[in-house]
């Protein structure tokens, strides 16, 4: 029988574990969690966390692996479902998105599939249902993604290469990339959008908010975060390193490079010095910009000038850069 398995990771953090996992039962019947795996994959010991999950069936895996690319794997390996969504410990899913999960077991060839989210206070326990109908979904053939407008337009109105709680893959897709999924650290939720691109044959996408994704300052991903700083954005950088040598398809790598540029713009911008290369590089953003191949082409105008305005103030760019 088809299943669906969620892969929770966490890292050094407990205390909103219990809340995902109750956004994943809350709503269900007894046969439909028939049908659901859950498995946990975090690098510490609590005994009263531990036993909750024993308690609620959930399988438990500590490991001393400390990037999130790891711990992913390691669920992967685990994971005994057809479609694997993935979900970190600090948001939770929609009170309905394992009823869409469930359905969209019924697509055999779709290998990936993204929603968007809805951002939710540090305070909020309780899940929700949000709105959603079949018709929200939109169904793409992997080969004409090849098309640059077509390409385009799902970046621009689903965002499939955000947040690692959105995307969902199919078992397939994830052991045909799984081993260079274990060299991309932090990177993991870009990755599994160029590896539908290059490897997989059907993606499904929706704006329909079906992960609630928590604000709040312990977060790796979030730029008020006391977490995100130069050192992680370092971490993104060699992980587009990385991906250039493991991904050959033109329109992935022509991807990969441009979030490169991105990243690096940030990255300089946390750093007072290197002001040529910060000229440097904002001029190849604004150049850029300007071809139509280009996919990021507000954003690496936005990063152009935020670079440039950090030859003048740091907070002035981030201001610019994070608006």
């Amino acid at each position: 029988m088809s299943k669906v398995t969620i892969v929770i990771t966490a890292h050094n953090r407990k205390k909103y574990l219990p809340y995902a996992i109750n956004s994943i039962f809350s709503t269900l019947s007894a046969k439909v969690i028939e049908d659901i795996e859950i498995i946990t994959v975090k690098n510490f010991k609590d005994d009263n966390v531990d036993s909750w999950l024993d308690l609620h069936n959930v399988k438990n895996i500590i490991t001393s692996e400390e990037s999130l690319a790891q711990k992913q794997a390691i669920g992967i390996f685990n994971a005994h479902g057809d479609l694997i969504a993935f979900l970190e410990d600090d948001d939770m899913f929609a009170l309905n998105k394992i009823y869409v999960l469930k359905k969209l077991l019924n697509y055999s060839d779709l290998d990936f599939f993204h929603n968007l989210f809805m951002p939710i206070k540090e305070t909020t326990y309780e899940s929700q249902i949000v709105p959603f109908s079949d018709y929200d979904i939109e169904f793409f053939h992997v080969g004409n993604l090849r098309n640059n407008k077509i390409l385009k337009y799902i970046i621009k109105t689903y965002h499939p290469e955000m947040y690692n709680s959105c995307t969902t893959i199919s078992k397939d897709l994830a052991m045909k990339c799984i081993h260079g999924l274990k060299k991309v650290d932090i990177n993991t939720e870009r990755f599994w959008f160029l590896c539908a691109l290059e490897k997989g044959r059907r993606i499904a996408l929706t704006k329909s908010p079906l992960t609630l994704y928590r604000v709040h300052e312990q977060s790796f991903s979030q730029h008020n975060s006391k977490l995100f700083n130069a050192r992680l954005l370092e971490r993104y950088i060699r992980s587009y390193t990385f991906m250039l040598k493991y991904f050959q398809e033109e329109t992935v790598r022509r991807i990969i490079e441009e979030q490169y540029k991105l990243h690096l713009a940030h990255y300089l911008i946390y750093n007072k010095g290197n002001r040529i290369r910060k000229l440097k590089l904002a001029l190849s953003l604004l150049s850029g910009s300007l071809k139509p191949s280009t996919i990021y082409n507000e954003y690496s105008v936005l990063s152009a000038i935020s670079l440039l305005s950090s030859l003048m103030s740091t907070s002035l760019a981030k201001r610019i850069l994070y608006q």
